[in-house]
């Protein structure tokens, strides 16, 4: 193993011929990790605290499937909490992408609900980058009706500033964007329409680059 250089990420593929083997990885630096497994793909921990993951099969899942979001989306200034949770570090599936627990907020401080009309809104993770140095880029846009003075206002303050949001999804899922590292930002449009055309309408764009996946909140979600 001497001769092994001291790489960030190394990925090991393995099969076994029987279900009861086991899987034993090593580097020049880190002892053997044990993984039991028939196939398994291992990212192991590298000395700036790379997670190790195995890699698991992934199937149809059960329950509704629906596209899109719910009717608002929310959100909150990074200065407005006590503490931000980050992602979870346990090795459960599915935890690497998860918030670990309930972000707490500075006395009754909370998240702001923004009425959005149904089926105009929609969140993208958009790739960015090139070959090991990619990320992706968390998009949101939704429309909210009409002239509202609420809206223009709360677009005014909220252009420069750092934030999380959370998109409440048709699935029943919530998927946060921003992080105390990588905050989101929330601006806003507006158009007039026509008076033989579709109404006023706002827009509203929340973005968040640098992430590496989406980000599944299931804490609890205080409101103002």
């Amino acid at each position: 193993m001497k001769n092994i250089s001291k790489i960030s990420l190394v990925i090991a593929f393995v099969m076994a011929l029987f279900s009861g083997a086991a899987i034993s990885i090593a580097t020049g630096w880190e002892p053997i990790v044990t993984v039991p497994a028939v196939f398994a793909f291992a990212f192991i921990t590298a000395p700036d605290g790379v997670l190790m993951y195995t890699l698991a099969s992934v199937t149809k899942s059960s329950g509704d499937k629906n596209g899109g979001t719910k009717v608002r989306v929310l959100w909150a200034p990074i200065a407005d909490f006590a503490t931000i949770k980050g992602f979870k570090t346990t090795t459960n599936p599915g935890d690497s992408v998860t918030i670990d627990g309930t972000h707490v907020f500075t006395g009754a401080l909370g998240f702001a609900e923004l009425y959005i009309t149904l089926d105009t809104a929609e969140l993208n993770a958009i790739l960015k980058g090139e070959r090991d140095g990619r990320s992706k880029e968390l998009q949101y846009e939704g429309e909210h009706p009409g002239t509202n003075k609420l809206f223009e206002e709360m677009g005014r303050h909220t252009k420069n500033v750092d934030g999380i949001a959370l998109v409440p999804m048709a699935d029943g899922t919530n998927i946060q964007i921003g992080t105390e590292d990588f905050p989101a930002e929330l601006t806003t449009e507006f158009k007039s329409g026509k008076l033989t055309g579709p109404g006023a309408k706002n827009k509203v764009m929340i973005t968040m680059p640098g992430a590496q996946s989406l980000a599944y909140y299931e804490g609890t979600i205080t409101l103002l």
